[in-house]
């Protein structure tokens, strides 16, 4: 496996319990958190976004003001003096951020940087907007512990959101112990890669809850395991994508290069458990290769990092499986090099 992996994304993954607390700390000894705030643009593209998506599903029944993931170069006409805009980019040079962090600043709004360094860290000095910053040496999908952590304290101590560090701790603690198992090679994570090798995965959720989990896969899978891959969310994939499952002449003839992976959680709805029930029923009369993966931890918070982690160790396996470097993106390095120039 050594020989798959220069870039030591293995050890990075197996950080990611570590990583979560030392954001928290980053966060702790970072600076003052704007007050006055009416709601979040949350604005970052790719690994640098995703702990946003994670903040607004976890939180969605509790959080108290509206909190917005923006991917893209603009950003949405309500924000204004009131609004706490989020600039995340690990590199501090996405330009999608950059461009929407321009057009927050000329709307008046509160704002702090979650960053490496890199440009956005240069316009952060330059006008004192607080920093929160991040070790460098990463790629961004691999840092995805520290802006978590980083977020969990900048929005707890804002009263965004109701977390202490002990209950981060204890969720941590508890990943940190599953560490081992998921990254064996004969271990759960391991098997279920060995189980979807060659084919095209379809990672559902539910949603408010492991719906951003599954997206989390599919981006995993992506760049970790250079495979292609797709992700729904119950209950809305009962009112339209179900359909695309049906085996008939012309379908017929990939369906055995697709499976499905369904994520459990006890916080799942008694609804959507029972929709997922019959979804994989469904889909096992038509012959699609079915698994699950179930959440552990004695907290709902450890559930879902359980489940995050179980997907990055997963895309890890499968990349050597598919005899790819996990860390290598250079499909993705070709098109950032052509843009600029």
């Amino acid at each position: 496996m050594s020989n798959y992996d220069p870039g030591k994304m293995g050890e990075k993954i197996s950080e990611f319990s570590s990583q979560i607390l030392k954001g928290w700390e980053i966060g702790e000894n970072s600076g003052q958190i704007p007050s006055g705030i009416d709601n979040v643009l949350f604005s970052g593209m790719g690994g640098s976004a995703i702990a946003g998506d994670i903040i607004n599903s976890f939180f969605s029944d509790s959080i108290t003001v509206p909190f917005i993931v923006n991917r893209g170069y603009d950003v949405p006409g309500f924000i204004s003096s009131k609004t706490l805009f989020i600039a995340s980019s690990y590199s501090g040079n996405t330009e999608e951020t950059l461009s929407a962090f321009d057009c927050a600043l000329k709307k008046g709004v509160k704002a702090i940087a979650v960053t490496s360094g890199g440009k956005l860290g240069e316009i952060c000095n330059d006008r004192t907007f607080p920093i929160f910053q991040m070790p460098e040496g990463y790629p961004p999908r691999s840092a995805l512990g520290f802006s978590m952590g980083i977020l969990f304290n900048i929005l707890s101590r804002a009263n965004i959101i109701s977390l202490t560090y002990d209950e981060v701790k204890e969720a941590a603690e508890f990943l940190s112990d599953q560490q081992d198992t998921l990254s064996d090679i004969n271990g759960p994570a391991a098997i279920l890669a060995k189980d979807i090798a060659g084919t095209l995965p379809f990672i559902y959720g539910s949603v408010h809850g492991t719906d951003v989990i599954a997206l989390r896969w599919k981006a995993q899978f992506n760049e970790n395991s250079k495979i292609h891959a797709a992700y729904g969310v119950f209950s809305e994939m009962n009112h339209n994508e179900i359909m695309g499952w049906s085996k008939h002449e012309k379908t017929g003839k990939y369906f055995g290069d697709l499976s499905a992976i369904f994520l459990r959680s006890t916080s799942d709805s008694a609804r959507n458990v029972k929709r997922m029930d019959i979804t994989e029923d469904i889909l096992k009369e038509q012959g699609v290769k079915i698994f699950e993966v179930k959440a552990k931890g004695k907290s709902r918070l450890a559930e879902f990092l359980y489940l995050i982690s179980f997907g990055d160790w997963t895309s890890y396996h499968l990349a050597f499986l598919n005899s790819v470097d996990p860390t290598e993106i250079p499909a993705i390095n070709v098109l950032k090099q052509k843009l600029k120039d």
